[in-house]
Order: structure tokens, then C-alpha cells, then sequence
């Protein structure tokens, strides 16, 4: 509960950022997951890997994080994984684990299914404008409701 009054808080921060705090010319969505970045450190991410060097890796790694639009793109992305049995799985975020490969904080999911199915998925929530489609592996996912 502490961690999600404080992650409201710095994100009712950045909803309050100005343009020149910016120092990127992308636009970045006012409230965006983006805009709390950039309130917090100013600028653009520091990438470790190239996108090809990122896709060389399975989806939901360490080295691959699926991308999504906050911590409600988080949960959103789970709701829509199914298990091998075509059921839905359970999922428990185990905390943030470091700066991944586009240069923003990831987290780390532990998803398990009935089944005894598990899996750990790692996800990058400062891509606002990414529904990502795809699965993790051993997973399959329905499509994301566009906007």
C-alpha cells in the first residue's frame, strides 16, 4: 500500500510538469508513465541495447521486457495471459528489479496457473502508446481492447 500511495503521488507530479523540464523534443504525454520519468530525471532514457539486440531474447526477459502504460498496463497485459489450459493465471508483482534495456525501471511478475505452470515476466511500464499483442512464452494472450 505504501508503494502505490507513493507511485500516486510522483505520478500526480508529473501530470504537473512543465514543458520546460522536458529536454527531449518527443512529445510526451502529459501523465504519461513517460512524463513521471522525465519529472523525476529529466531527459531521455539511456538504452543498453539496440531493438534488434532486444528481440534476439524471449519476450517477458530480463533482456526483452514486455512494454505496456503504467502499472495499470501491468495488471491489464496479465489479465489477458492464458495458461497452457487455456485458464487464467494468478500473478503477484515481486518488486522492481533495475533499469532494463530501453533505459526505464522494470518490475517482475511471478505468474503461476493451476496447472503448476510458472513463470517470471519482467515489464517496462513507461510505454504509454505499446497494447503489445504478443505472449510470453508458454503463454497465449487475447488482443488488447484499441482505444
Amino acid at each position: 500500500m505504501k508503494h502505490l500511495i507513493i507511485m500516486t503521488a510522483l505520478l500526480l507530479a508529473a501530470c504537473t510538469t512543465t514543458q520546460e523540464a522536458r529536454t527531449s523534443k518527443e512529445a510526451i504525454p502529459k501523465g504519461s508513465p513517460e512524463a513521471l520519468m522525465a519529472a523525476l530525471g529529466g531527459g531521455a532514457p539511456k538504452r543498453t541495447m539496440s531493438d534488434e539486440e532486444i528481440a534476439k531474447h524471449p519476450l517477458g526477459s530480463k533482456q526483452n521486457p514486455v512494454r505496456v502504460g503504467g502499472p495499470g498496463g501491468e495488471r491489464a497485459y496479465l489479465a489477458r495471459l492464458r495458461c497452457e489450459d487455456g485458464r487464467y493465471p494468478e500473478f503477484d508483482r515481486d518488486g522492481s528489479v533495475g533499469i532494463g534495456p530501453y533505459g526505464y525501471i522494470m518490475d517482475v511478475y511471478s505468474v503461476v496457473c493451476a496447472s503448476g505452470q510458472k513463470a517470471s515476466v519482467f515489464m517496462d511500464m513507461y510505454h504509454s502508446t505499446i497494447k503489445e499483442d504478443r505472449a510470453v512464452p508458454g503463454f497465449t494472450i487475447e488482443p488488447a481492447a484499441r482505444d
